[in-house]
């Protein structure tokens, strides 16, 4: 089976919706499913960009089995209601978009 799982936060970043969407994906993986997680760079709670990572419109990358697809997000601290607003309403616009990507590259 095919999994794709949109979230607003992944590993890097050490938080309770990250640590989870990686453990079921992992899980998934480990029973045999080819497994997609759209998320955003990770920058959460400082809205600072992790080292290593840029802000760019799609990057990809493996994370245990898993084919991770990173979007372009409005990096904001986790403060401000306006702000935060604006960061999920973009990467919410950001990952539908993305995932035209997983239906062109998806494997079989």
């Amino acid at each position: 089976m095919r999994i794709l799982f949109l979230s607003h936060y992944f590993p890097p970043e050490v938080n309770a919706p990250a640590i989870r969407t990686h453990e079921h994906a992992r899980r998934w993986v480990a029973d045999g499913h080819e497994v997609t997680v759209i998320t955003g760079v990770p920058n959460h709670p400082k809205g600072e960009l992790f080292p290593g990572y840029e802000n760019r419109w799609i990057q990809e990358e493996e994370v245990d089995g898993i084919r991770v697809i990173r979007t372009w997000m409005y990096l904001t601290p986790n403060a401000g209601f306006l702000r935060r607003i604006a960061n999920y309403v973009l990467f919410m616009a950001t990952a539908i978009l993305a995932s035209v990507r997983t239906a062109i590259g998806a494997k079989g």
